[in-house]
């Protein structure tokens, strides 16, 4: 545990910061809404890359908690090279301590000079809305535009005129259909099949492997451990994982990572070893889509990413940009 004074704040970093849990709780209630209680317990255990570092600002006098942010370890393979990274999150400040001698400029300041200095090779962050400037200036110089990729199975949301929106509705089924015979068809599904999995294992290592020495790049660890906490014992969600395998040695050609929330599916991770995988893999997704009733699907990527661009003759298109991804 390190504390520094600066002000009337002491900042405080910890591993366990179980003296303020319930204070944690409380503002996440307040301010933080959609965040469950249960994502706590989530932070403070499990990660494979190791125990989130919780940065909190405490006020000198009462000794409340004003501000926490959070920095959860990700470890990266950067040209076959292992490198630490940390996810910012978790941001949130009392509202009676915002403004300009308050703690929210100087939260993520400090938490970016402390990774600095202690093993982390960069800091990365999804702000919440009207709190991009505050990392700004705390020192994440940099953005990446993110925007949404959404491919409509009903049109009547989109389309604001009835007639278009039917003939719409048509079209894409046709569509979805044709392109269902070309892709899951026997022919191409020859050797392969696809499996629901409710847990990752041996072979998602093996894949792992394989996916980052297929060629130099920069990805996140995906083996079965980080897979496991990141998704089937996340409070958020619940997700769901459809696999594409060999039939002889059941080998993974890839996986897809999605939910389903009402009528929206969101697509959260798809991984590949080839592009054919990849586009069997979407098609599947629409088919699950389709069956389970959902009017549109989601994708969160990089506007300028080449990838999910040619989603496009899947019917996918790219919204305006979301807010940005800082690091």
């Amino acid at each position: 545990m390190e504390k520094t004074k600066i002000m009337q704040y002491i900042f405080e970093v910890t591993e366990n910061p179980v003296e303020y849990r319930d204070q944690i709780k409380r503002l996440w209630l307040e301010y933080l809404p959609d965040t469950p209680p249960s994502r706590y317990e989530w932070l403070t255990s499990g990660n494979p890359a190791g125990k989130a570092k919780w940065f909190l600002a405490l006020d000198s006098q009462s000794n409340s908690l004003a501000g926490a942010v959070t920095i959860m370890p990700r470890q990266f393979v950067c040209n076959d090279k292992k490198a630490l990274f940390g996810i910012m999150g978790d941001f949130v400040v009392d509202k009676q301590h915002r403004g300009f001698s308050g703690p929210g400029l100087k939260l993520p300041r400090y938490a970016l000079e402390w990774a600095g200095k202690n093993g982390f090779s960069l800091l990365y962050t999804t702000p919440y809305y009207g709190t991009v400037k505050h990392f700004e200036r705390a020192g994440f110089n940099y953005k990446l535009g993110l925007c949404w990729f959404i491919k409509p199975l009903v049109f009547d949301r989109h389309v604001r005129h009835t007639f278009l929106a039917r003939f719409l509705n048509i079209a894409a089924l046709i569509f979805d259909t044709t392109y269902r015979f070309l892709f899951l068809n026997p022919v191409v599904m020859r050797g392969k099949y696809f499996v629901a999995n409710d847990i990752f294992g041996a072979a998602f290592d093996k894949f792992w492997t394989r996916l980052y020495n297929k060629k130099p790049i920069i990805i996140g660890s995906r083996d079965s451990r980080y897979l496991n906490w990141r998704y089937l014992n996340n409070p958020l969600e619940k997700f769901q994982v459809i696999t594409l395998r060999k039939q002889a040695s059941e080998d993974l050609l890839g996986y897809v990572i999605y939910t389903i929330n009402g009528d929206s599916l969101n697509i959260f991770d798809l991984q590949h070893l080839n592009v054919k995988t990849k586009y069997i893999l979407i098609q599947k997704l629409i088919q699950i889509a389709r069956k389970e009733r959902c009017n549109t699907m989601y994708l969160l990527a990089s506007s300028n990413e080449p990838a999910p661009l040619k989603l496009k003759i899947f019917g996918f298109f790219h919204s305006e940009e979301k807010h940005p991804l800082c690091y």
